[in-house]
């Protein structure tokens, strides 16, 4: 009878507690442990793939909107606009993303330029009179001031030069007839039926010459810039009004 028994619980490992040492109880135990660990696989592959699909439907965020930068004048040149004696003209050139490349005052007021500066006329064009003045912001070298001048030849003639008295370059105007041939067929091309109203010859101190044109045709008026016979530079000139703080 007892090895009916013991034969039974062979059979039944696992199924009849008591039967032998706890080893079907252990197995049972592993296997339930090892079946749990595969579950908790699965429910967090599942959970990565839901992720996964939520994020690829969901749809794009709005891009911020960044408030644009409001644009800014020279603060100098603003409250000498409002108090230099003569103001004539304020002239603005920009780039095409809107930078401001240079900022000029014209005006009669000798007095708001530094003395280093008007002390160079009669060292650049000895025996000239004075036409006009500018202060000026340019984006390459800040703060500078020009003299314009009628020389004793009777050319008009101008020079750019930093407060501290140093050149910058000098500008004369020139005969539409000294332009060159490769010059006048650029500009042509450039503005056709373009009638030339001036022009002008920039020298630097390095030798490096740029001459400037300004034309009309079809009622607008362009600026274009050479160095060499090659054109640099096409702008469209516009008339504008600035107001300023009254002083």
């Amino acid at each position: 009878m007892l090895r009916a028994i013991v034969g039974v619980c062979a059979l039944s490992v696992g199924l009849v507690a008591g039967c032998d040492d706890g080893a079907a109880t252990k197995a049972a135990e592993m296997g339930r442990k090892e079946a749990e660990t595969k579950l908790a696989a699965s429910a967090k592959k599942i959970g990565e793939l839901e992720a996964e699909i939520a994020k690829l439907s969901a749809k794009p965020a709005e891009p911020a909107v960044v408030a644009a930068a409001p644009p800014r004048l020279d603060a100098e040149i603003v409250r000498a606009a409002a108090t230099a004696a003569g103001v004539t003209k304020v002239a603005l050139e920009v780039d095409a993303d809107g930078t401001i490349r240079e900022l000029s005052l014209y005006h009669n007021d000798a007095g708001a330029l530094p003395p280093a500066v008007t002390a160079l006329r009669e060292q650049q064009y000895p025996g000239s009179k004075v036409r006009a003045y500018e202060t000026e912001f340019d984006s390459e070298h800040g703060r500078v001031f020009e003299v314009e001048v009628t020389t004793q030849t009777k050319q008009e003639c101008e020079f750019s030069a930093k407060p501290d008295g140093t050149l910058i370059y000098n500008e004369c105007h020139i005969a539409a007839k000294e332009l060159s041939g490769p010059i006048k067929s650029a500009i042509e091309k450039a503005v056709p039926g373009a009638k030339i109203v001036e022009a002008e010859k920039k020298t630097y101190p390095d030798g490096r010459a740029i001459i400037s044109v300004e034309v009309t045709a079809g009622g607008k008026k362009h600026e274009l810039y050479f160095e060499g016979d090659g054109l640099t530079r096409h702008e469209l000139v516009l008339a504008a009004e600035i107001e300023v703080p009254a002083l």
